[in-house]
């Protein structure tokens, strides 16, 4: 058991130490490398520097958005364009922004997540509206929250436990304005994965070490018998 353990996690820590440590991932100098990146449990959507936009992973609902339903097993190009700014995604749909401040979503729709008005699923990225303020964007597990220049707040998706922040628990298929507060910000999810991903990997290293001493400790004890 102790070494399935320790496997296990070994296993994690060097997939992560290998994410990390890939100079092809990020470069300073290489437009071509990726700068932004936003992870569901499923798919992955990610942002090159040269604006091109990339997914991979499963893509059941459309989520990848190169206009099937079959999983992607290594970054895909999202159509031609190299203006996407943004990214980040829930569960089984994502949300980009242009430079244009022109806002697009894609994936699972069944809460109307998407924001288009439909609970339909998009399978490319839908430009949701005609605006073009948008500066912000996150999600939840099936919700989108978005600002505009001027500060308002939007919301739409599942509503279930009031989520939307409406004052109601009816579902929201289009942005939504919350309120009529100025808001300055919202909070990035994108990055409290990666904190979150931070923890998990320490946890990891400090169990992986444990059962390393364990197991060592066990057969020490054994020699001596």
């Amino acid at each position: 058991m102790a070494w399935l353990i320790v496997v296990m996690f070994t296993n994690i820590l060097l997939s992560s130490i290998v994410i990390a440590q890939d100079t092809d991932f990020y470069s300073e100098t290489d437009d071509s490398s990726f700068i932004q990146i936003s992870a569901d449990y499923e798919h992955v959507v990610a942002l090159k520097k040269d604006g091109s936009l990339y997914a991979w992973g499963r893509n059941t609902n459309g989520q990848i958005g190169d206009g099937t339903t079959t999983d992607r097993h290594t970054p895909t190009q999202i159509g031609t364009d190299t203006d996407w700014t943004t990214i980040t995604n829930g569960h089984a749909f994502s949300v980009a922004l242009k430079k244009d401040g022109s806002l697009y979503t894609w994936g699972y729709n069944s809460y109307g997540q998407l924001g288009d008005g439909t609970t339909t699923d998009r399978h490319t990225p839908t430009q949701i509206g005609t605006d073009t303020d948008w500066t912000t964007i996150t999600n939840g597990y099936a919700f989108t929250v978005a600002l505009k220049k001027d500060g308002s707040l939007y919301a739409w998706g599942r509503n279930t436990n009031g989520q939307i922040g409406d004052g109601t628990t009816t579902d929201r298929h289009t942005p939504t304005q919350i309120g009529t507060g100025n808001w300055s910000s919202v909070i990035f999810q994108q990055f409290l994965r990666a904190y979150l991903l931070q923890v998990i990997l320490i946890i990891g290293i400090i169990v992986c070490l444990l059962c390393i001493v364990f197991v060592l400790r066990n057969k020490k004890r054994k020699r001596q018998k």
